[in-house]
Parts: C-alpha cells; structure tokens; sequence
C-alpha cells in the first residue's frame, strides 16, 4: 500500500514525507531569520544610544520600527505570537 491509499482505503490521512521535510525546514529557516533579525535590532538599538543627530536618530527609528514589523510576521508565521 502507498499512502495515497491509505486515506482512500481506510480513511487513514498521511502525511508525505517531502511535505513534513519541507514544513521543518521552513520551520528552521524562519527561526534562523528571527535570530537573525534579534542580531540587526539589538545591533541599531545600540548604535540609538550612541548617536547625536536628530535625523541620524530618526532613521534609526525608521530602521527599528521596519525590523520590529518583519520579525513580527516571520514569527507570525511560525504560529508564535510575541508580546513586548
């Protein structure tokens, strides 16, 4: 039997292994983009405490407030729900 027939025959749904590898792997992917984006926030709210300017720190914000919406929807779609 293949796990085509599986559900036909019995009623029984099973999943195909390339769709659980392509679900991990996306998994994995958008953690690595979370981790990655964490790295680029801390690194402009660091960059925040030290700079001067006016429009330097507007654009810092710009910046923050872009990434904070990205990492937003790549955990979105990893089903966490974060609350800061």
């Amino acid at each position: 039997l293949t796990f085509q027939n599986w559900g036909k025959r019995y009623g029984i749904l099973v999943e195909d292994e390339k769709f659980i590898l392509k679900k991990t792997v996306d998994k994995a992917l958008y953690s690595l983009k979370d981790k990655r984006l964490m790295v680029q926030i801390k690194e402009k709210e660091e960059a925040l405490k030290k700079v001067m300017p006016h429009q330097e720190i507007e654009a810092l914000l710009l910046e923050l407030k872009y990434l904070y919406v990205v990492r937003e929807r790549v955990n979105k779609l990893q089903g966490r729900t974060i609350i800061k």
